[in-house]
C-alpha cells in the first residue's frame, strides 16, 4: 500500500512539473513575439497561460508590460497592482514597481508615479532602475534638482548605466556645461553607437567650441562671461575657470598649428586642457560632478587612453578614417573597454 502511495505521488509530481514546463515554454514564446514587436500576440499567449494559472507570477508580469507598451495604462495598473497583493516578496516584484509607475507617469499622474517607485525602494533601497525612472519623472514634472538627485542616486549604485550619464548630461546642457561634457564622456565610454552617443557627440562638440565664433578669415571672437574669470571656486561642481580654459583652447582651432587637426585628435587635445586644469585645481572641490566624474577623466588620462576615448567617441560620425582606426587599433579599443568596466567608482 505504502507502495501505491509513493508511486502516486511520484506521478502526480511528475505531471505537475510537466504541466508547469509547458506553461513555461508557452511564457516564453510570449516574449520571442514581444521582442518581434507583436504585443497583441504576446499578450494571447500569456492569457492562454492564465486562463489554467490565473495567478502565474510570470504570465501576469510578462503581459502588464506589453499593455504598458501597448499604453493600455489602466489593465496594465491593474495587472501590477493585483502583483503587488499577491506577491509582495518576490524577488521580481522590483520590476513591477517599474512597469506600474511607468504606466501612472505616462498617464501624467507623476506624484501618483513617484509615490509608486518610492514604495518599490522600501522593498529594494539598491535597485538603481527605481533612483533612474524618478529621475525621468521628476524631469518630465519639471523639477530638474530632483531629477538630478534621482539620477546621481540610479549612479551611485549602477555606474555603468548609460541611461542616466545621458540623462544628467541633458540637464545641466546650458546650466553647467563641463559638468554636461563630464557625463557624455561617460556616456560615451559605455555607448559609443546609436543615435544617443551622436547626440552626446555633437553636445561635447558644441560645449567645446561654443564659447568660440569665427568672425573673419584669420578672426574668432571669444565670448567670456564673468563667471568664468571666477577663481575661487565657491560652490558646489563649479567649473567656471575649467570652462575657461576650454573657451581658450578652442579659439586655438584655426591657428596654423590645429588647423588639420582631425575630429578625434581636437577632442584629444581639448580633454587633455581640461583634465589638466581639473587635476590641477580638484582640491576642495565639491559636487556630485567633481566627486563622481573628475576621478574618472583623471584617471583615463593618467592611462594614456584618451587618444583611444577620442577615437570610440566618433564611432558614430561615418568617418572612415576613424573607423579604420579603431579597426586598426582594435586591441587598445578592447583595453579601454576593459579599464572601464572594471573602473571603481567609489
Amino acid at each position: 500500500m505504502k507502495k501505491a502511495f509513493l508511486c502516486l505521488a511520484i506521478i502526480m509530481i511528475s505531471l505537475s512539473s510537466f504541466a508547469q514546463d509547458e506553461l513555461d515554454k508557452i511564457i516564453e514564446e510570449g516574449i520571442v513575439l514581444h521582442d518581434r514587436g507583436d504585443y497583441a500576440g504576446a499578450i494571447k499567449k500569456y492569457d492562454e497561460v492564465l486562463a489554467k494559472d490565473p495567478g502565474n507570477f510570470s504570465a501576469n508580469y510578462e503581459k502588464g508590460y506589453a499593455l504598458l507598451i501597448l499604453k493600455r495604462y489602466d489593465e496594465c495598473i491593474a495587472i501590477n497592482k493585483m502583483l503587488s497583493e499577491k506577491y509582495p516578496d518576490h524577488s521580481e516584484m522590483k520590476n513591477v514597481w517599474i512597469n506600474w509607475g511607468s504606466a501612472l507617469d505616462d498617464q501624467g499622474d507623476h506624484e501618483g508615479a513617484l509615490k509608486i517607485y518610492d514604495k518599490g525602494l522600501v522593498a529594494f533601497p539598491e535597485f538603481y532602475l527605481l533612483y533612474y525612472n524618478k529621475a525621468i519623472t521628476y524631469a518630465r514634472a519639471n523639477d530638474r534638482d530632483q531629477s538630478m538627485k534621482a539620477a546621481e542616486d540610479a549612479l551611485l549604485r549602477k555606474p555603468l548605466h548609460p541611461s542616466s550619464h545621458n540623462l544628467l548630461g541633458l540637464l545641466m546642457k546650458g546650466q553647467n556645461n563641463i559638468a554636461s561634457a563630464l557625463a557624455s564622456v561617460a556616456f560615451l565610454s559605455i555607448e559609443a553607437s546609436g543615435k544617443r552617443a551622436q547626440g552626446n557627440m555633437e553636445s561635447l562638440d558644441l560645449i567645446f567650441g561654443g564659447n568660440v565664433k569665427k568672425t573673419g578669415k584669420n578672426e574668432v571672437t571669444i565670448n567670456i562671461n564673468s563667471a568664468m574669470l571666477d577663481t575661487t571656486g565657491k560652490g558646489d561642481d563649479n567649473f567656471t575657470s575649467v570652462e575657461l580654459v576650454i573657451t581658450f583652447a578652442a579659439a586655438l582651432d584655426s591657428d596654423k598649428k590645429y588647423k588639420k587637426e582631425t575630429k578625434p585628435e581636437r577632442l584629444e587635445r581639448k580633454l587633455k586642457e581640461m583634465i589638466t586644469m581639473m587635476d590641477e585645481i580638484k582640491e576642495g572641490r565639491t559636487g556630485f560632478f567633481w566627486k563622481f566624474y573628475v576621478p574618472f577623466v583623471i584617471k583615463m588620462k593618467s592611462r594614456n587612453y584618451l587618444e583611444t576615448f577620442s577615437h570610440i567617441a566618433y564611432s558614430s560620425a561615418g568617418d572612415s578614417d576613424n573607423d579604420k582606426w579603431l579597426e586598426k587599433n582594435a586591441d587598445k579599443v578592447n583595453d579601454f573597454y576593459g579599464w572601464v568596466e572594471k573602473y571603481d567608482w567609489d
